[in-house]
């Protein structure tokens, strides 16, 4: 009796007891030795009743004609074969923090799915993301899902599938390959360099991680990015960078960890037939839950009601100023907030009929502000004594009434009552984003990644509207 006998590759099974097959192998019984028939890329679920898929079977001649079978479940679960563990790609470090530190994991993911690895998802604290390789006393209880929606990336960048941390530890391999990459602007290719496991130079905490879940090291390279451009410093060849590092490991044998990572370089392409040589802020979505605080917050604070926002970045005006004090970033800011307020008061007449538009005013100053840098005092490092910090309470103050008893305490306390004691800074970031890029209009104070994610959503949240009512203020 002729019949096909299939195997799944790849399989998984739901709590309604249906089988997902993936790569189907199947082999016509008494057909010339030889004959094959492969069905790939299978998506069908399989009941409790037979499942039909149609294969092509390819004859030893190369003569190909198609079947129709049907696999009984007891023959599937008979012939499944368990899928391969595969390793992994992460990193001890990812530098950078919220959407710049977001693109980097997307970079990783891309990197990881051009080397044939896995992808686990970082977990996130205070704008920052993190694999507890080395550092043991994070806070576990979110991750990058909770800052942007995975759903979003994995639809733009056909983004390889995280997997948890728990699927991580339980089914990767237990050999490790460890790179030290170094971004040099130096203008000669990429490098590897092969270390000897013995003086491999990793942190303690990832030695000590390793030995607690059986990991064990079984090679080490330094690999430089370079500047072949100018300005750019990148990865400048992928292919050749996976085949450095695996040298004779199969990538379903180990799993490589790199050391800091910033990313591939704005100009890298990977050669996949994906989107990923194309990480844009456009298509980092808020997640379900800011999505949801966000209209939480807005109708217990503006009713509901339309509203101006107002993004403020000092840092950024004060790191791009031309003066090297701080009377003068003082003076520039305040330029800034007095073309703010002209731009407000000609978008009332514009917009509000017998009642002003509300306002919603954000900073990156004092409890939620930015990590800043500590030398310019910018950020959470900026002192209340400074007449910058005056200037921005004052400006403020102003947007929200003008009460002498408005306080940047109690503005900070609205967004823990919504909260309750999700008090991760940049979570509370991402939150502020959400409610002002859902406002009438935005006016968004300084540049860079932050404020640009935030054009981008207000853009995405006003398509219908064919003239945007988006304002740049000394946009840097």
């Amino acid at each position: 009796m002729r019949k096909w006998v299939c195997i799944s590759l790849y399989r998984s099974l739901d709590s309604a007891q249906r089988y997902t097959l993936g790569l189907l192998l199947c082999v016509y019984q008494n057909s010339q030795p030889g004959g094959i028939a492969v069905a790939e890329n299978v998506r069908k679920t399989a009941p409790t009743h037979p499942l039909t898929v149609t294969v092509q079977y390819k004859h030893p001649k190369s003569l190909s004609i198609s079947r129709t079978t049907s696999i009984e479940r007891t023959d599937l679960e008979a012939s499944v074969v368990p899928s391969r563990s595969r390793g992994y790609l992460l990193a001890v470090r990812i530098m950078e923090q919220q959407t710049t530190g977001a693109k980097n994991v997307l970079q990783l993911g891309c990197l990881a799915l051009s080397m044939g690895l896995g992808v686990v998802e970082p977990y996130a604290e205070n704008s920052f993301f993190f694999y507890p390789l080395s550092i043991e006393q994070m806070n576990l209880e979110q991750s990058f899902s909770d800052y942007y929606s995975s759903q979003s990336v994995k639809m733009n960048y056909r983004h390889a599938k995280f997997d948890s941390w728990e699927t991580f530890l339980n089914n990767a391999p237990k050999q490790v390959i460890f790179v030290k990459i170094t971004y040099d602007r130096v203008p000669f290719a990429s490098r590897a360099t092969v270390v000897p496991v013995d003086n491999c130079h990793t942190a303690s905490n990832l030695k000590n991680f390793m030995s607690r879940n059986g990991f064990i090291l079984v090679r080490c390279i330094n690999y430089i990015f370079t500047n072949q451009t100018g300005h750019d410093v990148k990865l400048t060849d992928p292919e050749e960078f996976s085949s450095a590092i695996f040298g004779p490991y199969h990538p379903s044998q180990v799993n490589v960890i790199l050391g800091k990572w910033k990313g591939l370089g704005t100009r890298t392409r990977i050669p996949l037939n994906t989107n990923c040589r194309n990480i844009y802020s456009r298509h980092l979505m808020p997640s379900e839950a800011l999505l949801s605080d966000s209209s939480k917050y807005i109708h217990s604070y503006l009713g509901n009601n339309e509203f101006i926002s107002v993004m403020l970045r000092t840092e950024k005006v004060i790191l791009h100023s031309d003066g090297d004090n701080v009377n003068y970033y003082s003076k520039e800011l305040s330029d800034c907030y007095d073309k703010v307020r002209k731009t407000v008061d000609k978008l009332q007449r514009r917009y509000a009929s017998s009642t002003p538009l509300g306002a919603f005013v954000t900073v990156d100053v004092g409890l939620f502000g930015t990590n800043g840098d500590p030398h310019y005092q910018t950020g959470k490092h900026m002192p209340i004594t400074s007449p910058v910090y005056r200037a921005t309470i004052q400006f403020m103050r102003e947007m929200y009434g003008g009460s002498p008893d408005w306080s940047l305490e109690q503005w900070e306390q609205t967004f823990l009552s919504v909260l309750g004691d999700k008090n991760d800074t940049g979570y509370i970031a991402g939150l502020q984003r959400t409610i002002a890029t859902k406002g009438t209009c935005l006016i968004v104070v300084g540049g860079g990644s932050f404020q640009q994610l935030s054009v981008d959503l207000f853009e995405n949240f006003h398509q219908e509207q064919k003239q945007k009512c988006l304002y740049k203020v000394c946009w840097t």
